[in-house]
């Protein structure tokens, strides 16, 4: 390249407006290609400059904590709007219009080959889901008319028995299938 198309101050590509070399980071530049000593005068220009230089650094990490703050915020304000639009669209999906008859036909054919009166167990899973699930799964005794009991393997036999009492009250009069 000729020298037309460098910078007069630093000679760097840039003959636009966009150099950023003040007259310190020229002598500067200068003083390093050439290894020589500062003159007294260049001396106090680029001690001047590296104070200038350190304030510049300060205000550009104090804009830079302010503007993490600022993205800090926005990200929760964010995760707010956002919780809130799923909140919205969950209230109106779907399966929030279904009738109570149709999601009890749904609970049934959740219904294991083996039922056991555990904590685990199909009927209380969707029963803990939502409180309609949990008034459905209550009003449907046929979800709890199928019952595999297994007294040996259970440490707790107390809670087992409330389970199964539970299990046996919640079917209500539909017709038991019971398993020993």
């Amino acid at each position: 390249m000729d020298s037309g198309s460098h910078c007069p101050r630093c000679t760097c590509d840039r003959t636009d407006s966009g150099c950023e070399q003040t007259p310190a980071s020229s002598a500067t530049t200068d003083l390093l290609r050439s290894n020589r000593a500062p003159s007294s005068a260049e001396f106090a220009i680029i001690h001047a400059s590296i104070g200038e230089i350190a304030e510049e650094i300060q205000l550009i990490d104090m804009e830079s904590k302010r503007l993490r703050r600022v993205l800090a915020d926005l990200d929760i304000r964010q995760r707010k709007i956002r919780f809130d639009s799923i909140s919205q669209r969950s209230v109106l999906s779907a399966r929030r219009r279904l009738p109570v008859e149709l999601i009890s036909e749904i609970f049934m054919h959740c219904l294991p080959l083996r039922h056991n009166p555990s904590p685990a167990g199909i009927p209380w899973l969707l029963g803990s889901i939502c409180q309609l699930w949990r008034e459905v799964a209550l009003s449907t005794p046929a979800l709890w008319s199928f019952l595999d009991i297994n007294i040996t393997a259970r440490q707790d036999t107390k809670a087992y028995h409330r389970a199964v009492d539970a299990w046996f009250s919640r079917s209500g009069n539909s017709r038991i299938s019971l398993k020993l």
